[in-house]
């Protein structure tokens, strides 16, 4: 809410056709509202709450206001995130890890500045395979994740996108905490499905190492998780994963069950993706 409180402010006031002047008060005046809503200054909490009150608006129905302004920011920044990897979009991806860097350097307290560059390296070097993650990078995610005592949304979008950087032994390390914050989601949809994404990158990181045993473990968790037809890209991505590692386990017909999760997911127009699951398939 910090960082943006002033433009959302802007948006509140627009919303209920409110101008500067019909919110200023003796305590504020529409000049430094304008500054305010503008990100040049900040205001004292007592002025803060002034201008709620002189909107007729409760700090509950500001703060979920921002909430959902930022995670409509952060929705963007994934998607596109997501897009530049399927269309193998090297420059954009370059573009992403300089934007997050500069702010990095800007705001040096932040760190989700830095772990948004670090993940979107993490991307790039899934395609650029020269591409190298430091290792005090991978330090600098691990040691926030284990320090972060309740998970959210993005810690496990982070860990999702970042399996590939990690020792084996820091992988099980981070899965049996992924693991033990079932509590996060276990009832609400949107949690699961990002939880299991997140395992279904744990399953297929192990795939690659030929760890069978720590893939079936995550397969198994899996399907006690129960992914129903709500989650229907998941529930594909689990069977590819499944015939990965029949076929790894020695059974050729686990290819099969590959090619079909690939062709399916072309069907519904996720070409992109099936086209680089053919690409890995040819590879194995």
């Amino acid at each position: 809410m910090l960082d943006h409180s002033g433009k959302i402010l802007r948006i509140v006031r627009e919303s209920k056709k409110m101008s500067r002047a019909m919110i200023a008060d003796k305590e504020i005046s529409q000049s430094q509202i304008s500054r305010f809503e503008n990100g040049e200054t900040t205001l004292t909490i007592n002025k803060f709450l002034l201008l709620l009150q002189n909107m007729s608006v409760t700090l509950d129905e500001f703060q979920s206001i921002a909430d959902n302004y930022n995670m409509s920011e952060e929705f963007s920044f994934r998607e596109e995130l997501k897009t530049a990897y399927d269309e193998r979009n090297i420059k954009l991806l370059s573009e992403m890890i300089t934007f997050w860097e500069e702010k990095s350097i800007k705001n040096p307290q932040k760190m989700h500045l830095k772990i948004n560059a670090i993940v979107v390296k993490t991307v790039l070097s899934h395609i650029l395979i020269k591409f190298r993650i430091g290792r005090n990078e991978v330090e600098y995610i691990k040691e926030y994740l284990l320090n972060v005592e309740e998970w959210g949304r993005y810690e496990f979008w982070v860990l999702g996108n970042t399996v590939s950087i990690f020792k084996d032994s820091e992988l099980k390390m981070l899965g049996r905490a992924a693991v033990e914050k079932d509590k996060f989601y276990q009832n609400i949809m949107l949690n699961k499905r990002i939880a299991i994404r997140t395992f279904l990158n744990f399953t297929a990181i192990w795939l690659e190492r030929n760890d069978l045993s720590q893939a079936l473990r995550y397969i198994n968790y899996l399907e006690a998780m129960t992914i129903n037809v709500d989650f229907l890209y998941e529930k594909v991505m689990m069977n590819y994963n499944k015939g990965w590692y029949y076929y790894k386990a020695g059974h050729e017909s686990g290819k099969i069950k590959m090619h079909e999760s690939a062709d399916f997911l072309e069907k519904y127009g996720f070409s992109g993706l099936a086209k680089n699951l053919r690409e890995e398939i040819k590879n194995l």
